[in-house]
């Protein structure tokens, strides 16, 4: 039976095949970025809704700890923690929607440094606190990723 195939019958079915699977994966994974190449955008946006930040519940789900440490509720807490987790987990949010807007509106580096000032300012109890390492690095990673601009640990810290 293979006898009867060509070579050229051959590449011609394995290239039509291959093309076939490049279209369907382009169609079903890059449609958006596709549509934009051919709209003629300027900029093709890979993101078609902001992804969720992640949540400081997560914290707790490690498999290097036997369940009965990670048993913890929010009463073991005092208010002030509480309220502080809250605080950290607020921000991430509101700084998560801030970089998804950067990238969405195209901001420069002019435009978004008043608006992490802003929301930074919003939690001065983070400033000096073992959470400020952690935003600090976060925004300058999100920046760099999502916006495409470089900040320096201390352009951020002196924004606080």
């Amino acid at each position: 039976m293979l006898h009867h195939v060509s070579w050229g019958q051959f590449f011609y079915i394995s290239s039509a095949l291959l093309a076939s699977y490049y279209i369907a994966i382009g169609l079903l994974y890059y449609r958006l970025e596709l549509l934009a190449i051919v709209k003629g955008s300027k900029k093709v946006d890979s993101i078609s809704r902001p992804m969720p930040a992640p949540s400081l519940a997560v914290v707790g789900n490690s498999n290097y700890m036997d369940d009965e440490e990670l048993e913890f509720s929010a009463g073991d807490l005092d208010d002030r923690e509480r309220q502080l987790f809250n605080d950290a987990d607020s921000l991430n949010d509101e700084l998560a929607d801030l970089f998804y807007a950067c990238k969405c509106e195209e901001w420069t580096k002019v435009e978004l440094v008043p608006l992490i000032q802003k929301k930074l300012r919003q939690y001065p109890h983070f400033a000096n606190s073992s959470f400020a390492p952690s935003f600090i690095s976060y925004i300058v990673d999100k920046a760099q990723e999502d916006c495409e601009m470089l900040f320096t640990h201390d352009e951020i810290k002196q924004l606080w």
